[in-house]
């Protein structure tokens, strides 16, 4: 959706190649809806790092990061 994506399901960490397992119950784009996908997951003191290499609309590399911190 104009470079803007939202989805929630159900999530499992696979420890041995260092990602989360996300199966798409929900999304803004539909046809996600079922999907397993891979994501690079990384834990440092109180920061996750979860960080997906792909592509714009125009097709140049980009990598997408989402970065939560723990402040309790």
């Amino acid at each position: 959706m104009s470079g803007y994506d939202a989805y929630f399901g159900n999530y499992a960490v696979v420890e041995e190649t260092g990602q989360v397992s996300h199966t798409i119950v929900g999304s803004i784009s539909p046809g996600n809806v079922g999907m397993t996908v891979l994501r690079n997951l990384r834990v440092d003191e109180n920061k996750l790092t979860i960080q997906l290499e792909t592509t714009t609309t125009e097709e140049e590399p980009i990598t997408r990061t989402l970065t939560w911190k723990r402040i309790s």
